[in-house]
């Protein structure tokens, strides 16, 4: 077979990402107000974690009974929950946000992630936030608490930017690497990443602007490395570019880390 002197032909991406899209764009307000919104869940989650930090590092405790006190730990530092004995719901409120929506926040002991749920076809921001603390409750270190509670702030800080920009599941359907990366060029789902990557990039580099390479040196999971190292990755973008321009990918998630990092300054 020859090859046309044009060059070899590619069939269109099947995942395209927008140029444009509300999930791209930043209006100062409702930034703050989510960005204190979840760092008012986080620093009384964290309070309820250390208040019990012997409990959960107790290897004769069994799991039950650390979530038992976990749960107690939660309340006493955050009363106005709905009664729930294990899960408890909180309401979460909002100013900035328009039409102003009803957020109500789930406890859920023995969860591995978070996630944020809403009602089939509905279209307002409506919705009941999960937040996981299985990692929490099953570290056996200090270090590994340590980990637990950092990873714990970026699972509420990007779950709490899909009350505004909603995200996307992996599609069970699609295997592979397809799947991973039709998820990751979800709009929704690179502003909550963004967000929770600006968390982690202030946390290890305070009050300083963005720096590609300072963030890789921190990058730790698929996720990291996929958005700021694989996709940036010329090789990688000629072998997917049949799914998906990567590198689009790659230099929106860098453009909205970056507008994100200053929301976390401190004054």
């Amino acid at each position: 077979m020859h090859k046309s002197e044009s060059g070899p032909r590619y069939s269109p991406a099947k995942y395209n990402l927008p140029l444009a899209h509300p999930a791209f764009e930043i209006e100062p307000a409702q930034e703050y107000e989510l960005t204190r919104m979840a760092q008012f869940v986080f620093s009384k989650l964290e309070t309820a974690i250390w208040n019990i930090q012997t409990q959960i590092l107790d290897p004769n405790l069994e799991i039950f009974k650390k979530v038992k006190l976990m749960t107690e730990a939660i309340k006493n530092v955050w009363p106005e929950h709905d009664g729930d004995l294990i899960k408890p719901r909180y309401t979460l409120s909002t100013t900035s946000l328009r039409p102003s929506p009803t957020i109500t926040l789930r406890i859920e002991p023995l969860g591995e992630e978070g996630g944020i749920e809403r009602e089939r076809g509905s279209e307002s921001m409506d919705g009941e936030i999960a937040i996981g603390l299985r990692k929490v409750l099953s570290a056996t270190t200090t270090e590994e608490l340590n980990q637990a509670v950092h990873a714990l702030a970026e699972m509420i800080y990007h779950e709490i930017e899909h009350i505004k920009f909603r995200g996307a599941r992996i599609d069970a359907s699609v295997s592979g690497a397809e799947g991973s990366i039709a998820y990751l060029n979800n709009p929704g789902e690179i502003r909550s990443h963004a967000k929770q990557f600006a968390y982690k990039y202030q946390r290890y580099f305070p009050n300083k602007p963005f720096d590609i390479e300072k963030m890789r040196s921190i990058c730790r999971t698929s996720k990291e490395i996929n958005y700021f190292i694989s996709f940036a990755d010329p090789e990688k973008q000629e072998k997917y570019r049949d799914i998906a321009d990567i590198s689009a990918i790659y230099r929106k998630i860098v453009e909205m880390t970056t507008q994100l990092v200053p929301f976390f300054y401190s004054a």
